[in-house]
C-alpha cells in the first residue's frame, strides 16, 4: 500500500525546496547512478533529508534525489531505489514514483541491472523493455481502497509505452547499438535465482531477470505516467554461465558500459524533453 498523504508531503516539501518543475524523470539501477554527474545546475536531496523516504541499504545505490538539466533537459533523478528484498514492502518500492507523480512527473525511464536469459543477448548489452512478467501475489497498490493515485482497476497493455519504445529504438540506432526489445521476469530476491527458475522463466517469455522495477512500473501506470524501462545485462543468468553470480561482476559490467550507457538515455531525454 501506498500512502497518498505521505507522498503528497513528500512532494511538497520537495517543489518547496526548489524552483525547478521537471516533467521527466529517471530512476538509476544498480551501478548505472554515475548518470547524474552529467547534469547541469543540479540541486541533490538526500533521501533521509525528504519527509517520507527511508534510507536505501543497497551499498550500490546513493540514495539521493537530483533535480536539474540533462541534454538542456530539466529532469528529477533518483539515484537509487527501494527493493523489496531489503526488507521493504511493495507500497515503499513503489513509493518514490507516486511522490513524482504528485511533484508534475508525466515521463519516466527507469533503468536497472538485469541477468541475461535470452541466449542471444550479451553481458553489457542495453535491452528496451517491452512488458514483464510478476507472479509473487503482493502488488504495491494492495489496499489502496480509495485508489487515490488513479483508476482502482486500470491497463497494464501499455505500461512500458509504445511511444517511448519507439524514440528509445530510434536513438539506439543513431548511436551505433541495434536494439532488442525484451520481457523482464521480477523475482524478490535477495538470493539470484536458481537454474531451474531460470528455464521456467525462458519458457515463459522472460528475456531478462531482476529485482525491481516492476513496483514502481504498476505505480506510474495507476498514476498515469508513460514509462520507458531499460535493462543493461550485467550478468548471464543462473545456468547459462560457467562462472558464479557476483555482486562484482554487476558493478564490473555496469561501469565498463556507463559511458554507453548515459549516451543513450542523454538522447532519450532530448527526444522527449
Amino acid at each position: 500500500m501506498v500512502d497518498y498523504e505521505r507522498s503528497k508531503q513528500s512532494a511538497e516539501y520537495i517543489l518547496n525546496a526548489t524552483a525547478k518543475r521537471p516533467e521527466t524523470a529517471i530512476i538509476l539501477g544498480s551501478g548505472l547512478g554515475g548518470l547524474v554527474q552529467e547534469m547541469e545546475e543540479a540541486e541533490r536531496f538526500e533521501y533521509t533529508s525528504i519527509p517520507g523516504f527511508m534510507k536505501s541499504t543497497n551499498e550500490m545505490h546513493e540514495g539521493a534525489l537530483y533535480i536539474g538539466k540533462l541534454n538542456g533537459v530539466m529532469i528529477a533523478a533518483l539515484a537509487g531505489r527501494y527493493h523489496y528484498y531489503e526488507g521493504y514492502s511493495m507500497g515503499d518500492a513503489a513509493f518514490p514514483v507516486a511522490v513524482l507523480a504528485q511533484m508534475g512527473i508525466r515521463k519516466l525511464i527507469v533503468t536497472n541491472a538485469a541477468g541475461g536469459i535470452n541466449p542471444d543477448y550479451y553481458q553489457g548489452e542495453l535491452v528496451i523493455l517491452k512488458d514483464h512478467i510478476k507472479f509473487f501475489s503482493d502488488s504495491p497498490l494492495r489496499g489502496n481502497v480509495d485508489a487515490p493515485f488513479g483508476p482502482k482497476f486500470f491497463d497494464m497493455s501499455d505500461a512500458y509505452s509504445g511511444e517511448l519504445r519507439e524514440i528509445a529504438k530510434e536513438c539506439s540506432r543513431e548511436l551505433g547499438m541495434e536494439p532488442h526489445e525484451g520481457v523482464y521476469a521480477w523475482m524478490p530476491g535477495p538470493q539470484y535465482e536458481t537454474p531451474a527458475e531460470i528455464r521456467a522463466l525462458a519458457v515463459l517469455g522472460a528475456d531478462v531477470v531482476g529485482m525491481s522495477t516492476v513496483p514502481e512500473v504498476i505505480m506510474a501506470a495507476q498514476c498515469g505516467i508513460q514509462t520507458l524501462g531499460i535493462s543493461c545485462v550485467t550478468n548471464m543468468a543462473a545456468g547459462l554461465s560457467k562462472t558464479k553470480l557476483t555482486d562484482e561482476e554487476v558493478i564490473e559490467t555496469a561501469n565498463r558500459v556507463k559511458n554507453q550507457f548515459a549516451a543513450l538515455v542523454c538522447r532519450i531525454v532530448e527526444r522527449i524533453g
